[in-house]
This record gives structure tokens, C-alpha cells and sequence, in this order.
């Protein structure tokens, strides 16, 4: 039985994300709490790093399946 993780076939993967994206809600309240920075400034900067940490989780994901070729 193949075990899967909502999106991802390994559990490395998926617990980054999840952590990944802990610290991405922490950081936003702490910005709204702290610093004054632009609304559009914070927009722009999540997608980014939300790009990034879901790419991340593919390669992640996909090394831990044995497909290292590609």
C-alpha cells in the first residue's frame, strides 16, 4: 500500500511544508505587530516565498521517491 501524504509521497515533504508555512504565519504577525511595511510589499513577498517552499517540497519529495535523474 503506497502511503501519501495530501499532496506528497513522503513525509519529509509534507513536514517541511508544514513547518515551512508555520513560520511564514509567524513571521506575517509578527510584521503586522512590529514593523510598518507596504500591504503590496508583504503580498508580493508571500506568494514569493510560498513559490518557493512548494517548489522545494516537490524536489523533496521527489528525491525521497528515487526519481534523481530528472
Amino acid at each position: 500500500m503506497d502511503t501519501r501524504y495530501l499532496f506528497f509521497h513522503t513525509a519529509k515533504a509534507a513536514i517541511f511544508q508544514f513547518y515551512a508555512f508555520v513560520v511564514l504565519l509567524l513571521l506575517l504577525f509578527y510584521i503586522k505587530l512590529a514593523l510598518h511595511i507596504p500591504q503590496a510589499t508583504i503580498a508580493v513577498g508571500t506568494m514569493l516565498y510560498i513559490g518557493i517552499v512548494v517548489l522545494y517540497a516537490f524536489h523533496i519529495d521527489r528525491n525521497g521517491r528515487g526519481n534523481r535523474g530528472v
